[in-house]
């Protein structure tokens, strides 16, 4: 459960590269970089994250508001 309140295992995740994350949380890929470093993730030079590090990061830094499930919102 991450601080939206919301399961990131119940949602389907694919890989997605640093940009697209960044634009998710509505910051820069130097930010989103320097966030993932203080919470101890290693993903070294490499863009794309696969989907269990992408989870790891919504669990983390919560899910962007447009990847939470309508149903999961009204609940």
């Amino acid at each position: 459960m991450n601080n939206n309140g919301i399961n990131c295992d119940n949602l389907d995740l694919k890989a997605k590269s640093k940009k697209q994350l960044a634009l998710e949380y509505g910051v820069s890929v130097k930010t989103l970089t320097s966030w993932m470093k203080n919470k101890g993730f290693d993903t070294g030079y490499r863009k794309i994250l696969n989907s269990a590090e992408v989870r790891s990061i919504y669990n983390s830094f919560g899910i962007p508001r447009e990847n939470v499930p309508f149903k999961s919102v009204m609940r």
